[in-house]
């Protein structure tokens, strides 16, 4: 059996088939090699119709597992959890069905962790708008962007930047594994909304320390209705 130093876990629950096949599109892209990657799509609560499509998709690809998931819960927790559980790479990363990596952010993460030591290593995101009708509501880096690395540890943590600087998302980030698996990190599927925020502080204060990657945009937020947005008026002028 194949190992792999990296596991990307996707829950996916009735996104747009154009859209995932944009996703898959970033993985294979990447410039580690899309062999070299395991990649855990745990459909969540789909159809029969809708999963046969999805497994059509990806067949023919030994390093891309899909799993059949179907629950009372209706957020990403309890697919994630599957994924992670599954996931067997030294490291692990999570990637919307509807969002994509950039060409070169899985290498670069993995080589920033690696050389660091650390436990999670944070890049940056770039925000893709349903419509130019939708305005972000917030997106800040607090973090020196003249740094091309920053290593932090409890001696040096600073909570405004951790939380406020680089969201609480679990997607632009990549974690050893052995932090999730050693203490039985999972995401809480009673919580509704915003459940990455939760894991997301568990595995802040449970790990020695973190890299940021300020200048490195690795993944692409794609922001729709659903998502956290204001819409306003377009500007016909």
């Amino acid at each position: 059996m194949k190992s792999y130093e990296i596991s990307v876990v996707t829950p996916l629950h009735n996104v747009p088939l154009h859209m995932f096949e944009a996703s898959f599109k970033s993985m294979q892209a990447q410039t580690m090699g899309f062999e070299n990657i395991e990649w855990v799509v745990v459909v969540h609560n789909c159809s029969e119709e809708y999963e046969k499509k999805v497994q059509d998709l990806l067949r023919g690809h030994d390093n891309v597992v899909v799993d059949l998931l179907h629950d009372s819960q209706h957020t990403p927790s309890s697919p994630r959890n599957r994924g992670m559980d599954i996931a067997r790479g030294e490291y692990i990363g999570f990637l919307d069905g509807d969002d994509k990596y950039t060409p070169y952010c899985l290498k670069t993460a993995l080589q920033h962790i690696k050389s660091t030591g650390t436990d999670i290593c944070m890049f940056r995101r770039e925000i893709e708008l349903e419509s130019d009708a939708s305005l972000l509501l917030n997106d800040i880096v607090l973090w020196d962007q003249t740094r091309e690395e920053i290593v932090v540890n409890k001696d040096t943590w600073n909570d405004k930047k951790i939380f406020c600087g680089m969201w609480p998302m679990v997607t632009h980030k990549l974690y050893r594994a052995a932090l999730i698996r050693e203490n039985g990190l999972h995401f809480d599927p009673t919580i509704e909304y915003a459940e990455d925020a939760e894991f997301s502080a568990h595995a802040y204060g449970l790990s020695k320390s973190a890299c940021l990657l300020p200048q490195m945009i690795g993944y692409i937020y794609f922001v729709n209705s659903s998502s956290i947005v204001q819409t306003v008026p377009k500007d016909d002028a």
